[in-house]
């Protein structure tokens, strides 16, 4: 608009011959010739938001998650990846995204994780580093649904990210974090994941934490001393919480409240060693006899063993710190997950 003054003018001598060739019409074709491989290129560009995003608000407005068939949702969730504008909306609203500051993964942030997933999607090999930041981007989120509210083009990012991590599951990625509360939204989700698909990653996680930890000897050996890890109490003692278990008696009063411990005929047997067992072993430094016990991985952090304790003892607080620290020490030695 701002040259066709200029260019009618310079092209002013020769406008009749041009006319004459029909030079319009041969440019008229040459638009619509355009158009059509711009539409064309369309799907394959940054743009076909244009056309995804008033079809994704209408499948969430038409469809019923629980009655249309599963098929129908997975490509109603296709279409959703392609409406993703990059807006950044989500990302404002994330009540996660404060943990950057601590944790340097940009998959954390809702925005962050879409490329990746379309990626996957599509079928490309991701490396092994973009993997495990995208798992731990998945997993770190509180389902809030602060997110899917914000989105303007109505994506369920909170469905979105359930499907993704079960579908990293049934690849067999590991994911540490599925041993820890962040798996509880998992856990009310159960009912739509298969029995064999629900438990698989809880084995490969404790297969993970068995290797990394260099598990040795097991509960019916006799305890050998030269294997205390001083170096493993004297980090569990940073904390006021683990500090209190030196105030244990081993009264048993922990191990007679916990609700799992009175699920089983045989507890010992069952899981290995029972709560005021495990805080013994931890003030002596004896963390190949706690780590590999399934009393740790099978608490329910309900607190009853801690509210019980008459020494006050915070004995589940110390169960989520021995979590942590055989969590860490996995991933700091290049372990999975």
């Amino acid at each position: 608009a701002f040259i066709s003054d200029g260019v009618a003018k310079a092209i002013k001598p020769i406008a009749l011959k041009l006319d004459k060739v029909k030079l319009s019409k041969w440019l008229l074709y040459v638009h619509f010739l355009a158009s059509f491989i711009g539409l064309a290129y369309l799907p394959f560009s940054k743009f076909f938001h244009i056309l995804a995003s008033p079809l994704s608000l209408l499948l969430n407005a038409l469809m019923d998650p629980k009655r249309s068939s599963p098929a129908n949702l997975l490509t109603k969730q296709i279409i959703e990846l392609d409406a993703c504008t990059h807006c950044g909306a989500c990302t404002v609203r994330c009540a996660v995204g404060v943990w950057l500051e601590k944790i340097v993964n940009i998959r954390i942030l809702p925005s962050e994780k879409i490329s990746l997933i379309k990626a996957l999607a599509s079928g490309k090999k991701l490396t092994d580093d973009k993997i495990t930041s995208l798992q731990e981007g998945l997993y770190l989120c509180t389902n809030c649904y602060r997110c899917t509210v914000a989105c303007p083009v109505g994506i369920n990012l909170q469905e979105l990210w359930f499907n993704v991590r079960e579908a990293l599951f049934r690849r067999g990625y590991k994911e540490l974090a599925v041993l820890s509360p962040l798996s509880f939204y998992r856990g009310l989700r159960r009912e739509d994941v298969s029995t064999v698909d629900y438990q698989q990653p809880q084995k490969m996680a404790r297969r993970a934490i068995a290797e990394g930890c260099q598990m040795g000897g097991g509960q019916e050996e006799p305890i050998d001393f030269r294997r205390v890890d001083q170096s493993f109490t004297k980090n569990l003692r940073v904390s006021e919480q683990a500090n209190s278990m030196s105030y244990c008696f081993a009264c048993t009063t922990c191990s007679s409240a916990c609700p799992v411990v009175r699920n089983f005929d045989n507890p010992p047997q069952a899981l290995g060693m029972v709560p005021h067992q495990i805080i013994h072993a931890a003030m002596l430094g004896l963390d190949d006899l706690i780590f590999p016990s399934e009393m740790l991985w099978a608490c329910l952090g309900c607190y009853q063993c801690q509210e019980a304790c008459p020494q006050g003892v915070k004995v589940t607080d110390v169960f989520y710190e021995l979590k942590n620290m055989a969590i860490k020490h996995v991933k700091m030695n290049g372990g999975p997950g």
